[in-house]
């Protein structure tokens, strides 16, 4: 079964670089709902008329997709995943050489494909 989809609607100030007139705030309403992308009309564009808002006032209806963290690598996985995608890349590119330049990668940063991050080499 697959996992629902969240969706956040809004009616936001739509300029960033203005402030929404008499003081009113940016964000006016938000509401966090199961998205089916079937709705023909949302209940943000019913607040938005109940609001007193309309194009071209300033306020904008807004939908973003609401997303979740990825789930972290183990050491050993990401490893595991850095040496396959060294050797398929190798091997589309240098097919007679990919044996002797895959063992040569691995004995240049040992510690990168067991897992471990690098940066700066």
């Amino acid at each position: 079964m697959k996992k629902p989809i969240y969706a956040i609607l809004s009616i936001r100030w739509g300029n960033r670089y203005t402030e929404p007139p008499d003081g009113k705030p940016r964000l006016l309403w938000s509401e966090r709902v199961l998205w089916t992308g079937r709705e023909k009309e949302t209940s943000a564009e019913t607040v938005y008329r109940r609001l007193g808002c309309y194009p071209g006032c300033g306020y904008v209806l807004c939908c973003s997709i609401e997303t979740r963290p990825g789930k972290p690598w183990s050491l050993k996985t990401k490893g595991r995943v850095r040496k396959q995608r060294l050797k398929k890349r190798l091997d589309t590119k240098f097919p007679l050489l990919a044996d002797q330049l895959y063992r040569e990668e691995l004995k240049k940063r040992p510690a990168y494909f067991k897992g471990e991050d690098d940066y700066g080499r």
